[in-house]
Order: C-alpha cells, then sequence, then structure tokens
C-alpha cells in the first residue's frame, strides 16, 4: 500500500476530530469512518506485512486497506465477534483470537474456521484465547486461560498442552522454546501483558514493568503511579522506548534515559497501540475507539493544561528559544525550553487581550489593549497606553494604533502618554500612517512593512501605500511575516492569505 493512499483517505473517506485531552497530550485524531460504524469498544489494532490496518472489536474485525474499512463479523467467517488479539504468523495466516475459543484466520482474501479447516477443528479451546508465540523453525503455540495451549508445527500438525504458568502471555525463549510467566505472585491471581524484542522481554503486572532474564529471573524496572490504575497492554517499540496501556491513559517509558514516564491519552483505557509504516501511533481504546497520533511532537496546551487561557493571541520566540504566549484578560506566558512555564498578566483595572509580544535590543516590550510593559536591560517600565503592535528602531519608535504614531525614542519615553493623550503635545503631529495599525514588521533587507485596515504600506526610502499600485493590497491587514531567506512575504489579511514573491 502506498504511502499516497493513507494520506488521501485521512483527508477524504474519513472524519478526523482532533481532539483535546489532558496533561500535555499530543493532537489525536479520532477514526470515524463515513460508511462502516466502528464501535466504541476496541480490543487491539495491529498493522500486517502488506501494512494493511486490522482492529479487533467486540462486533467483529475491521480491515482497512488505506481507502476503506470493511468490517468482518462471524456472518463472513469469523470464530466469534468479540475478538481479542490479531496475530499475523511466518506463513502470511492473521489468526483472529476469540473471546469464547474459537479460532480463525485470514489468508488469501478468505476466512478459515472450524467448519473449513481440519487445522481449526483440531484447536479445541474452550475458553478466551490469550497468548501466541512462534519460533524460528515455524511453530506456533496458542494459549488460553485454561492453562491449555497448542503447538502448531510448521507443517499443520497439531499437538495439546498444558502449562502452570500465566497463560495470557507467551514468547520463545533463549532454547527456541515456548515459555510462559510462572506465577511469581503466588497470593493472588494477576494478569501479565508482554511484550518480546530481540532478546528483551517485558511483562506488565497490576503497575510494575518486569524484565524477564535469561527465561526465569525477573527484575523490576518501573512502577506505574497509582492513577494508572492497570496495566493492560505493553508494547516494546525500541529497546529505548516502551508503549503502557493502563486503565487510565497510555504510558511511554525510556528505560535508558534520563527522561520521565510520559503519560498521554489520560482518561481513557488503553487497549493496543500499533506504529503504521508511516510512523503513526494508531491508539485502541475500550470506550471511546481508535486515535491516530501522527506526532508526539506536537502537544496541546489550553486552560486545563498548563495556560491560563484558551484564546491566544499571538506567539513570539526570544533569541533564548522561549516561546512568548500572548492571551486574553491580559495574560501572557513564557514556555522555557524544559517545557516548563512562567505565567505572568499586566497590572491593569480593565483586562483586555494582549495583542503582540516584541522583542528589541535585549528589551521585551508586551503590548497590550489596556497598556504597554517593557523589562529587560532597563529594568521594568509600564506605558499606560494602549497599543497593537511598535517596531523600536535605533531613534524611533513606531506605534500602532488608531494610525501608526512615529516619535523618537526618548520622547516615547517620557512623553508617550501626553502625545497619546492630546496634553501639551499634539497627537497629529505623530501621525505617520492615518489608518487604524495593527502589526509593523521589519524584513530583513531593513525594509518596514505597515498592515493597516486600509491594506499594506511599505517603507524604503519613502513610504509607500502599496494599494495605489495594485487593489488586492488595500486589503484590511491582520498580521504579516517573511519566511527566512527573505524570498516571501505571507500578508494575513480580513479576506484570506497574500503571498509576495520578490517584492
Amino acid at each position: 500500500m502506498a504511502a499516497k493512499k493513507t494520506i488521501l483517505f485521512i483527508f477524504t473517506q474519513v472524519l478526523l476530530c482532533a481532539s483535546l485531552l489532558f496533561a500535555q497530550d499530543p493532537v489525536s485524531l479520532k477514526v470515524v469512518p463515513t460508511i462502516n460504524y466502528l464501535p466504541s469498544t476496541i480490543y487491539y489494532v495491529t498493522q500486517d506485512n502488506n501494512n494493511f490496518i486490522w482492529i479487533a472489536t467486540n462486533t467483529g474485525v475491521y480491515k482497512y486497506d488505506g481507502y476503506n474499512f470493511i468490517h468482518l463479523t462471524s456472518a463472513d467467517g469469523l470464530g466469534d465477534n468479540e475478538i481479542l488479539r490479531i496475530y499475523q504468523d511466518k506463513k502470511q495466516r492473521i489468526w483472529f483470537q476469540s473471546v469464547n475459543g474459537n479460532p480463525s484466520f485470514y489468508l488469501d482474501g478468505k476466512i478459515y474456521n472450524a467448519d473449513n479447516s481440519k487445522l481449526i477443528a483440531d484447536l479445541q479451546f474452550n475458553k478466551m484465547i490469550l497468548s501466541e508465540s512462534e519460533d524460528e523453525k515455524g511453530n506456533l503455540y496458542l494459549g488460553s486461560r485454561q492453562g491449555l495451549y497448542f503447538k502448531i508445527d510448521n507443517n499443520d500438525q497439531v499437538t495439546k498442552l498444558y502449562t502452570d504458568g500465566q497463560e495470557n502471555f507467551s514468547w520463545i525463549g533463549k532454547d527456541n522454546e515456548v515459555k510462559f510467566v510462572m506465577r511469581i505472585f503466588p497470593d493472588t491471581y494477576r494478569p501479565i501483558r508482554g511484550d518480546k524484542f530481540n532478546d528483551l522481554v517485558l511483562i506488565g503486572t497490576g503497575l510494575e514493568v518486569y524484565q524477564i532474564v535469561d527465561d526465569t529471573s525477573y527484575v523490576l524496572k518501573t512502577r506505574l503511579p497509582d492513577k494508572a490504575r492497570e496495566i493492560i497492554f505493553l508494547k516494546i517499540k525500541s529497546p529505548e522506548e516502551i508503549y503502557i496501556g493502563t486503565r487510565n491513559g497510555l504510558y511511554i517509558y525510556y528505560p535508558n534515559r534520563a527522561q520521565p514516564l510520559r503519560c498521554v491519552m489520560e482518561g481513557y483505557s488503553v487497549s493496543s497501540v500499533e506504529f503504521d509504516f508511516e510512523d503513526n501511533l494508531w491508539v485502541s481504546t475500550l470506550q471511546s475507539g481508535l486515535f491516530i497520533i501522527q506526532s508526539l511532537a506536537v502537544n496541546i496546551y489550553n486552560s486545563s493544561n498548563e495556560l491560563p487561557q484558551d484564546k491566544i493571541t499571538c506567539l513570539e520566540h526570544d533569541d533564548a528559544g522561549n516561546l512568548w504566549i500572548g492571551m486574553a484578560s491580559d495574560n501572557y506566558s513564557i514556555l522555557k525550553p524544559d517545557g516548563s512555564f512562567e505565567h505572568k498578566r499586566l497590572a491593569a483595572s480593565s483586562p483586555h487581550d494582549i495583542t503582540n509580544i516584541r522583542h528589541y535590543d535585549h528589551e521585551t516590550y508586551i503590548i497590550g489593549k489596556s497598556s504597554i510593559l517593557r523589562y529587560g536591560k532597563t529594568g521594568e517600565k509600564t506605558f499606560k497606553i494602549y497599543g497593537n503592535d511598535l517596531f523600536v528602531d535605533d531613534t524611533h519608535i513606531y506605534l500602532a494604533q488608531d494610525n501608526t504614531i512615529l516619535v523618537e525614542r526618548n520622547l516615547f519615553e517620557n512623553k508617550i502618554k501626553e502625545i497619546i493623550d492630546n496634553m501639551v503635545l499634539k497627537r497629529k503631529d505623530y501621525d505617520y500612517v492615518k489608518a487604524r495599525t495593527n502589526v509593523i514588521k521589519q524584513d530583513k533587507y531593513g525594509h518596514l512593512w505597515i498592515g493597516t485596515s486600509r491594506g499594506i504600506y511599505y517603507q524604503d526610502k519613502e513610504l509607500i501605500n502599496m494599494g495605489t499600485k495594485e487593489s488586492v493590497f488595500k486589503l484590511p491587514v491582520r498580521d504579516i511575516d517573511f519566511d527566512q531567506n527573505g524570498f516571501y512575504t505571507y500578508v494575513a489579511t480580513l479576506n484570506g492569505l497574500l503571498i509576495i514573491k520578490d517584492n
């Protein structure tokens, strides 16, 4: 399946709803097919060798082919409609492990069960099928809840066997024999979830993750917090990255890094995860359906997670790598490179939006509808005037208000309120552009761009009203930015985005 099929499907065949979750969650997209219904209870999701996605649910199995979801049920030959796990063996058979103990598999477009396959008929389970493992010779082992497991050899001969171990996880040991976790917690029965990656075997039980050493001994690796409630799934993506599904969220454990446990999707019972061939993370849940996380590096911050407000009005980076976030009600925050926040607020009697945050000559200006705060090398000072933006050069300050106000720096420092309020100094004497101004920015060549309600003004050797040259430049402007090389100017207007190439 080509990568373009997945991309095409996401935008045309399925509704993906951005889900705002908790605790620095990444952006998760809920999978909602436009044709077939996908149930809320999903036990397992996996990808086969042809890059098709298979989904085990309480209403059958769904196959995603890159364009559509195909729904398979007992009417199509499944041994049961409630499927707990899906496994593809070395013969390319896709096994469906059922709750009622009736196995079935899919091969070359056909489902095989006890009615049309002697192999399946020989597998006489009475309870749910919980484990599978396969050795180098192609012997497949399927285990069920009653301690019963079957060996299916490379010639499809079936042998019935029993174990006194924990039957819901098995692996192939260093001696190429099937292994089950022995009852290391003799006082109580504790379900085991596990996975193997090369020689690394990990199991999760309760809230604890153990490593199985030499197929016999167990070493505690980590313990999840109490709020996780119980481990119900474990997957080793690599020895450096372990995914642990719990009754309350998905935990990511980094065994060999100085990095804490990470929890995403808190509030969901995460039953399995799978990475597809594009490295999208598919997450199944027991009560809320199926999700896709396209990047764990993209996080959501809002009023329920770190920020004091949901309304974000501006963003600005500084040279130290901090992200400054302007919000409603005079709030602004600093997101530091280490992920920590510092929250601040303009002191104002009537709270309004922060309109812009600018950094000039090692000083920061917090520009708001209620006041402007500057702090840095000269200390901290509040100017009791409103602003939409400002720009500082060596000698002057351009202030975006109802008009663009141009004043010398020392005059701004000591008399700007008198100018704005028409006290002693007359405001009209300092009007530079007579139009409501929202943004003032300088490109890498030293040209000043002024975005107003009447369009774009451009300052090189003189001030130019660009609307007199092209009518499209008369559109009301909300923001202006530039690419790093200076080839493109991007202008956000009330009617859309303008892109200006090489002027």
